[in-house]
């Protein structure tokens, strides 16, 4: 119900699952929920939530788009110094 409604209002389930996992930290029901008998387990999958997500970036980023972004910001970077240099 709750991905139903983050996906009509055009938010990824990813951040969604960020955006809740924050709210029960954050909140009082966070420290009920928090008992040491489950926060190990929870820090355990936290951490692979972290890894996935690392990855599932990863996987996302084109190279080759990546390096075109770099050379452009190059060119921009040099046109601008040159700009400086003639205000000299």
């Amino acid at each position: 119900m709750l991905a139903a409604l983050l996906t009509r209002i055009r938010i990824p389930g990813i951040l969604g699952a960020l955006f809740i996992a924050m709210a029960i930290h954050y909140t009082p029901l966070g420290n009920r929920l928090l008992t040491p008998e489950i926060q190990i387990p929870l820090s355990l999958l936290a951490e692979l939530g972290v890894l996935f997500l690392l990855f599932f970036i990863g996987i996302q980023i084109d190279p080759r788009e990546m390096l075109g972004f770099v050379q452009e910001w190059k060119a921009e970077k040099s046109i601008e110094a040159l700009k400086q240099c003639r205000d000299f």
